[in-house]
């Protein structure tokens, strides 16, 4: 074991071999039992055979000799364990592990997200393409089957429109004629008429004017225009029965005085007012404007507004109907 030492020694202090000369130890000493393990006859202190390296490592047959070159370099690089026996980790180290392992996932998940978002967005598309594609079909089906709608051949109709004061009749086949002008009108001024109301089954028409117009009048012709009759003066907002033997319209005055219905018949070529009796000596007057006839032409539906004189913000708004043989007003 000494010369095993002294190789260490010599070894790890780069000390070059020297050639023993110190006396041999006493037989004596070398056959003293000890209590430790015997150890092979070679390592008893046995001269090394000749041309065998004192720094060459010796080994047993059959046993694992641990080097001990190895050993030192094994021993310099264990960092020594934490009380406790639990090695001392380096957190920087833990941490830029786990943020290599955590990128991987990362990217797996944004194109995990990539992904789906495109398979919605085709879905949307390719449905949105059946959906026009199952309309076209279904719009092409129905022009297949129903018939294409045919021009009435005959039927001309007629329109009733106001131009720079003159009244206009259009007919559908393309025509226009000016039928009531206004140069015939003096009481019309340049203003000329204003509104124009034809009949329902259009033979007769009823028109009229307005302030400024020096003598502003309600008139009512045949649909050629070739028979105008004055109705009343400062009227207007004319309607006619489905018999056309009449028609209904309001006096035209400015705001805050009383508007009634009158009732103008054609054969008789006179007017009545149809509202009067609903005036009251209260403070409380109404402005009446008439609607449309009844189907059989008995009764004229209207509208109104109440309206107190001496508290003019309360306003009362209404339907009603008139009775034209009896001349009641009913409220509804």
């Amino acid at each position: 074991m000494d010369y095993m030492k002294d190789d260490i020694t010599k070894k790890s202090t780069n000390i070059p071999d020297v050639e023993d000369s110190s006396p041999p130890l006493p037989e004596s000493f070398l056959s003293t039992p000890t209590t430790a393990s015997v150890l092979p006859e070679q390592s008893k202190g046995a001269p090394m055979p000749q041309g065998m390296d004192m720094n060459e490592q010796q080994s047993t047959p059959g046993v694992d000799t641990p080097s001990f070159q190895n050993a030192e370099v094994a021993q310099t690089e264990v960092t020594p364990p934490l009380p406790g026996g639990v090695p001392d980790v380096q957190p920087q180290v833990v941490s830029e592990k786990e943020t290599k392992s955590k990128f991987p996932l990362m990217i797996g998940i944004l194109i995990v997200l990539a992904i789906a978002i495109y398979g919605f967005v085709a879905y949307l598309y390719f449905g949105n393409q059946k959906l026009k594609e199952e309309s076209q079909s279904k719009n092409e089906l129905k022009s297949a089957v129903l018939p294409t709608p045919q021009p009435t051949v005959g039927v001309e109709t007629f329109q009733y429109l106001i131009e720079n004061g003159s009244i206009k009749k259009v007919s559908s086949k393309g025509t226009e004629e000016i039928i009531v002008s206004k140069d015939n009108y003096k009481d019309t001024g340049i203003t000329g008429f204003t509104n124009v109301v034809a009949s329902a089954p259009g033979n007769y028409i009823c028109f009229w004017s307005l302030p400024p117009a020096l003598g502003p009048a309600l008139y009512y012709s045949d649909s050629n225009g070739t028979t105008p009759v004055k109705i009343a003066v400062k009227s207007k907002n004319c309607i006619w029965a489905v018999s056309e033997d009449k028609l209904a319209y309001i006096n035209d005055v400015s705001e805050g005085k009383l508007v009634d219905i009158y009732l103008y018949t054609i054969a008789a070529d006179s007017s009545q007012n149809l509202t009067s009796q609903t005036a009251t000596t209260s403070g409380v007057f109404r402005r009446y404007a008439a609607t449309s006839f009844s189907p059989d032409g008995t009764k004229v539906l209207c509208s109104y507004e109440e309206i107190d004189t001496e508290n003019p913000s309360l306003e009362n708004l209404g339907n009603c109907e008139i009775d034209i043989a009896t001349g009641n007003v009913t409220d509804k």
